[in-house]
């Protein structure tokens, strides 16, 4: 189930997805790339056993972007440390490697006290990998939370992009964040959020990375019933 699709830099698709393996231990992350005659996996085991995930507990919800170099990046959230955090491992040519000490491993690039989940993975323009996700390691309600691969580490983008309040900083339930590149080159995320009403109806929220910043497009895109604007 879930699947997440995208097409390599040779053309072909390349698939991920959450499977609960033959083995009958826990779900783990499975991938196969078209090789124009057959649905192969990528490196030994990717689509059996424990997958590219084959970690301790579950894992879940994996979102798959192929980088500038071509390769493939699969995020996804998993059990295997202490609570629910977000994994990330790319294809080097002849195994999925983690992207930075312990990324598919312990804490992950998330490393929280609470619950990180629903990664949406996206390649900037400059090549460098960008995930957000819902976590709940604020205190209160849920929260928009995003990292950027700088070539060594996952870093925040802006003061407090990954703890606390995170991008979304309201006072509501913030929720199921998607993520695109914009043609500029300026990442941009919604997500949905109750904040606006007293009800628990949703609105749809959205910013947008300035350079410095996660700002609003228009007045109250990220306030009120955000962009939906509806009742």
């Amino acid at each position: 189930s879930f699947p997440s699709l995208a097409i390599d830099s040779y053309g072909a698709p390349v698939v991920a997805w959450l499977d609960d393996n033959s083995s009958g231990g826990y779900s783990e992350i499975y991938v196969r790339r078209w090789s124009g005659a057959a649905w192969v996996e990528m490196g030994s085991g990717s689509a059996s056993g424990g997958g590219i995930s084959n970690d301790s507990g579950y894992s879940s919800f994996p979102s798959l972007a192929i980088d500038s170099y071509g390769a493939p990046v699969v995020a996804w959230h998993g059990d295997s440390g202490s609570d629910v955090e977000i994994y990330v491992r790319r294809w080097n040519g002849a195994a999925w490697v983690e992207m930075g000490s312990d990324s598919a491993s312990g804490g992950g690039i998330s490393n929280n006290s609470g619950d990180s989940s629903f990664p949406a993975l996206a390649i900037g323009l400059d090549g460098a990998p960008i995930i957000t996700w819902l976590d709940n390691s604020g205190g209160g309600s849920s929260e928009i939370y995003v990292r950027r691969w700088n070539g060594a580490a996952w870093v925040e983008m802006g003061s407090g992009s990954a703890s606390g309040g995170g991008i979304s900083n309201t006072i509501g339930k913030s929720e199921d964040p998607f993520l695109i590149i914009g043609p500029d080159g300026a990442p941009i995320i919604t997500w949905a959020d109750d904040s606006g009403s007293d009800s628990g109806d949703y609105g749809i929220y959205l910013r947008r990375w300035n350079g410095a910043a996660w700002v609003e497009m228009g007045s109250g895109s990220a306030s009120g019933y955000g962009i939906s604007n509806n009742t």
